[in-house]
């Protein structure tokens, strides 16, 4: 399985579903969205990397429930979903660089998440092992958002 799709079932093709851009979607691979594994998905839910952002997402969730400052937990509240929403973005775009650009967003989303965990971590609003699970996914995360930005664009 490549580290940025699902697999799909032999004969399928991305976007031939019936609303653009959702694809057939039926998956051989179970999707952790909520969705049954004989509903069509959308593009961004067949993403692996989308399904590991969502994993981190559901567990910043639970770290939002620790007591810490507001500030902090505004930032956090905001760069966690971010990852998501540009994935996604990024996934019903059909235009490269557009792809590209929403990736990127979501890799610097990433990150920013990444050192706002660290500073939980800092500051012993979290666990050692809630820093390292957390800390694990995003990294995963970024590496494969890394590969789908491609090589840096010219500015």
């Amino acid at each position: 399985m490549d580290v940025t799709t699902r697999q799909q079932q032999p004969g399928s093709v991305p976007g031939a579903g019936a609303l653009a851009g959702t694809g057939p979607g039926r998956g051989t691979a179970h999707v952790q969205s909520g969705t049954r594994a004989d509903e069509p998905l959308f593009d961004h839910e067949k993403l692996e990397v989308y399904q590991v952002a969502r994993a981190f997402f559901v567990l910043a969730s639970g770290l939002l429930a620790h007591k810490m400052p507001r500030d902090l937990r505004d930032q956090f509240d905001r760069a966690a979903p971010s990852i998501l929403f540009n994935i996604g973005e990024g996934a019903g775009k059909t235009a490269r660089a557009d792809k590209q650009r929403s990736y990127e967003i979501a890799r610097g989303s990433t990150t920013e998440a990444a050192t706002q965990l660290d500073v939980l971590h800092i500051r012993g609003i979290i666990t050692s092992e809630q820093y390292k699970g957390a800390r694990r996914l995003l990294l995963r995360v970024a590496q494969m958002l890394s590969r789908l930005c491609g090589a840096p664009r010219r500015t």
